[in-house]
């Protein structure tokens, strides 16, 4: 019996929808990041031309590259467009844990400047309260900058 026999017809329906929305990632995916991923010249070429199509055409096009994809060890570009994308991903976690302790600041929680410091040893208590007594005055500017000192002073503590 074959690999083939023992696969359900449903997961492969499921396999090849995976491998379709692969290829539409790929498609949108800046070159600059694409050159970064070990692709068949053939795949490039249908990736590049997926770029100019449009609805039904560009429905095929996500047919036809998770068909080629299928050829290859798919899994593997998975793994590595996953590791091209960690970077923004951590960032958008630093960017959330900034805005939540801003928010925890302008709420009067005293156990985030604890937390705050624990996490980046570089805090200026002085600079943050006055950030902090200026942001809850209602300036819009002063919990902008609250929010970009956070931010800084994550950047300064990862690298």
């Amino acid at each position: 019996m074959s690999d083939d026999e023992q696969v359900s017809k449903s997961q492969k329906k499921r396999d090849h929808r995976a491998l379709q929305s692969l290829a539409a990632k790929l498609i949108e995916l800046p070159s600059t990041k694409l050159d970064e991923l070990e692709l068949t010249a053939e795949i490039r070429e249908s990736i590049t031309a997926g770029r100019s199509m449009e609805k039904g055409a560009l429905r095929r096009q996500h047919r036809y590259i998770a068909k080629q994809l299928a050829a290859i060890d798919a899994e593997q570009i998975e793994f590595k467009l996953a590791e091209v994308f960690k970077p923004a991903v951590q960032e958008v976690r630093r960017f959330h844990l900034a805005e939540r302790w801003r928010e925890r600041l302008l709420d009067g929680d005293r156990d985030v400047v604890a937390e705050i410091a624990q996490a980046c040893p570089a805090l200026g208590q002085k600079e943050l309260s006055a950030l902090v007594n200026g942001a809850r005055a209602g300036d819009k500017k002063a919990q902008r900058e609250l929010f970009r000192y956070l931010r800084d002073l994550q950047d300064t503590t990862a690298g």
